[in-house]
């Protein structure tokens, strides 16, 4: 049995809609990741102020190139300590003249957020959800 060109062509699209129906949707899918970022020391000399912390995900597309912006804050002040970038391994450093920090102080935590991220994988969007965490100073 043969089959002429125009059945062929009615196949053939047939089975086009049966897979366009799922490519579609996974297309416009976004998928939400949690993300959480962590203080791990702060450190300092006579001039400079130093804050180490990682940002955290269970994809590892969520932990290079993350914004977290790092305040001081305490008794209604809030300073501006630093914005920095993660690195691959989600790691971040934020730098800071120690003689602003007193000037400006007192205070008694330091308070981290990291912004969300979307990225575009394979005609999906992950969204790298933000966080924040509040880290307190002690004398």
């Amino acid at each position: 049995m043969r089959i002429g060109r125009p059945h062929l062509v009615a196949i053939l699209a047939a089975a086009l809609a049966c897979l366009a129906g799922p490519i579609a949707a996974q297309a416009g899918k976004t998928e939400k990741v949690k993300t959480k970022v962590a203080v791990d020391s702060v450190t300092g000399d006579a001039d400079v102020l130093y804050t180490y912390g990682k940002v955290s995900a269970p994809d590892d597309r969520c932990l290079d190139n993350r914004r977290v912006q790092v305040y001081f804050a305490g008794n209604g002040n809030n300073l501006k300590f630093d914005i920095a970038r993660t690195g691959r391994n989600g790691g971040w450093t934020a730098v800071h003249d120690i003689n602003k920090v007193i000037e400006a102080g007192p205070f008694n935590t330091i308070l981290v957020k990291v912004d969300e991220r979307r990225i575009k994988a394979g005609g999906k969007t992950i969204l790298c959800k933000p966080a924040s965490t509040d880290y307190p100073l002690t004398d």
